[in-house]
């Protein structure tokens, strides 16, 4: 039993995460512009503005939350807050959404058959939903309801019928899980009985994707890293309810059979479909335990020359929803590769009982 615990106590470089990680932050904050964050201290494409900037002051505001940041600077929350919320547009048929114009201007496509712009709606959802979540880490609300949300159940159902089930399940599970976030805050702002039966059906259709023999949703057979990932997605979406998830056991036996593929993306979902599994039993207890221990090397790899923590060993994020945002360069640290991370070492350290001593925040996501 004393090997079990000296076992799993934390490294020291764990131990001072959250002061190095501050430091490297307050490097990618722009001094005289309170809650404008740059993506990386060197080589970004995507600068804030007015008109840019937003999705990397929601992933900033969630890791300010996970690391408890606020303590550091007690403005911070509220400068993070009202600039995100600057970003919801209030009227026209995009009402609701969060949008970053100068992302958009980029991924928007001329259409000139038609002489007009084809919009990016995975973006718009995509970006939305982060905005959504980060605020709702703080216990804030967007401002207006979602006026672009479906009002229609057989709409509904149809847009979840023709998500890519077998070849992208990550984005099919993606993308319904948006969906019921959207139904529950446009829910949670105007209250209306009907938003609560159409979440109902989200799931009903889900329910007919379940992969009962491996506890995840696909269809066909994509690769195991996918399946996880499409499970991640889903599981956010039960996780955001509250809503206790089918079959937990049969999710953990898959997981703990799968190699842990590299990349900040598999290896957080991997972490968060394991901690939302084993919520409500032990079962497997030490194997997860043991997993999620071997994970901190992986992120330790990670740490960067000027202290954040890259996405890709090989150089900076450089792409972000299709959109080139920074040059890639080595050995520094981007904003979405330290959150994912941070986050990480979060669910290890609820994984491995240490929280009470590092007292981080899991995000809501």
């Amino acid at each position: 039993k004393m090997n079990k615990i000296k076992r799993f106590s934390p490294p020291n470089w764990i131990k001072n995460y959250r002061e190095n990680i501050w430091e490297w932050f307050s490097k990618v904050m722009v001094d005289d512009k309170p809650g404008y964050i740059r993506l990386c201290s060197k080589g970004d494409l995507l600068k804030p503005t007015m008109d840019s900037g937003l999705g990397w002051t929601a992933l900033g505001l969630k890791l300010c939350h996970i690391l408890n940041f606020f303590d550091f600077d007690k403005n911070l929350k509220k400068q993070l807050v009202s600039r995100i919320k600057s970003f919801q547009v209030s009227d026209g048929e995009s009402s609701g959404y969060f949008e970053d114009r100068a992302l958009l201007k980029k991924l928007d496509k001329f259409n000139l058959l038609k002489l007009n712009r084809t919009k990016d709606f995975n973006a718009r959802r995509a970006e939305t939903r982060q905005a959504i979540v980060s605020l709702k880490c703080v216990n804030e609300m967007p401002m207006y309801p979602l006026d672009f949300m479906w009002k229609d159940g057989s709409e509904i159902v149809k847009f979840i019928r023709n998500l890519p089930w077998s070849d992208n399940p990550w984005h099919s599970g993606s993308h319904s899980s948006h969906l019921i976030v959207f139904l529950k805050t446009n829910y949670d702002l105007k209250k209306e009985k009907k938003l609560l039966s159409l979440i109902e059906l989200v799931f009903k259709e889900l329910d007919k994707i379940y992969n009962k023999d491996i506890g995840t949703w696909y269809l066909g057979n994509p690769p195991d890293y996918q399946k996880i990932n499409s499970g991640m997605k889903v599981l956010t979406a039960y996780d955001f309810l509250d809503r206790k998830i089918p079959n937990p056991k049969k999710l953990i036996d898959y997981c703990l059979n799968v190699i842990i593929e590299n990349g900040a993306c598999n290896l957080v979902d991997l972490l968060y479909v394991l901690y939302i599994a084993q919520k409500t039993s032990s079962y497997r207890k030490l194997e997860i335990q043991s997993l999620a221990y071997r994970c901190l090397d992986i992120i330790k790899e990670h740490i960067m020359e000027d202290g954040g923590l890259s996405y890709r060993l090989e150089g900076t994020q450089n792409n972000y929803y299709g959109a080139k945002v920074s040059k890639g360069l080595k050995n520094i640290g981007d904003l979405h590769g330290t959150k994912l991370y941070s986050w990480s070492i979060c669910l290890i350290s609820h994984l491995l009982d240490w929280n009470q001593k590092l007292n981080f925040k899991l995000p809501v996501t």
